[in-house]
């Protein structure tokens, strides 16, 4: 890998710049996945969520080796957890809360903003007329 790098910085029409393949750059990170470029974000349901995190509270198998075997990462368990879990106590939300939670977030951004476009309209407007 060495050699090959050092090749493109002598030879090319960039001198002087570190010229990587996706490859190298995995290499070079100590990344041992060959897909971790090329992944994308999943999508769960929330009755799998709630599958998942009923599994989890069990207790019979540790977190982590639910995780796995669902094919998750074990952060990703663990939040789901807290969210939805028995031990999120009076701060539990349902999945659907949840979602609707994000939904009126969105909402309030998406208010506010155009809020702040019409009191900038306004400062423009009332400075024209006489």
């Amino acid at each position: 890998m060495e050699s090959r790098v050092r090749e493109n910085r002598m030879h090319g029409s960039e001198r002087g710049r570190w010229k990587h393949d996706r490859r190298d750059l995995r290499q070079v990170r100590g990344c041992c996945a060959p897909a971790a470029y090329s992944t994308k974000r999943r999508k769960f349901t929330n009755e799998f969520k709630l599958e998942a995190v009923q599994l989890a509270e069990r207790g019979e198998v540790p977190v982590a080796q639910v995780a796995r075997e669902l094919g998750l990462n074990e952060t990703v368990l663990r939040r789901w957890m807290a969210l939805f879990g028995k031990r999120a106590g009076a701060n539990r939300l349902t999945p659907e809360e949840h979602e609707e939670l994000i939904r009126l977030r969105r909402e309030v951004r998406r208010v506010t903003m155009e809020r702040d476009i019409l009191k900038k309209a306004v400062g423009i407007f009332s400075k024209e007329l006489p």
